[in-house]
């Protein structure tokens, strides 16, 4: 009885991770690809006179998640550099090649508030520049 009781178990065993191990070949495969994302910061005002302060922050996020979020540069604004020496940088992300991105720039002024630009990476692209002249 023993021996019948260990087999059945062993058997039962056997066929449950058997089971659990298959595959389903009918989900849909996601496909990811790397993007690279410029971005730009600059301006064409003059600010001169402006002594306040701002932080600049980048960004890129998918539907579900924050992919990139960076504090880049904290200074005065009338320290925001001109188009001919704008700020540039790359990054580069594997996400799934459907999903739109939202990317962009989030800045702060002491003592007047937070605002952003943001602009899309479509699905697919697989370069985007994010060009922002502050104004």
């Amino acid at each position: 009885m023993k021996k019948t009781a260990a087999i059945a178990f062993s058997l039962f065993t056997f066929i449950l991770i058997a089971e659990s191990c298959k595959k389903d070949a009918s989900l849909p495969s996601t496909s990811y690809t790397e993007k690279t994302i410029k971005f730009l910061l600059h301006t064409e005002q003059d600010y001169s006179s402006d002594n306040d302060s701002i932080t600049f922050s980048a960004f890129i996020k998918s539907h579900t998640a924050v992919l990139f979020d960076s504090v880049l540069y904290s200074m005065k604004i009338k320290d925001i550099p001109g188009l001919s020496n704008q700020l540039a940088f790359e990054k580069k992300i594997t996400t799934n090649d459907n999903d739109d991105l939202s990317v962009g720039f989030r800045y702060e002024i002491k003592s007047v508030g937070i605002s952003w630009y943001r602009d899309t990476c479509q699905a697919g692209l697989p370069y985007k520049v994010v060009d922002f002249s502050f104004r």
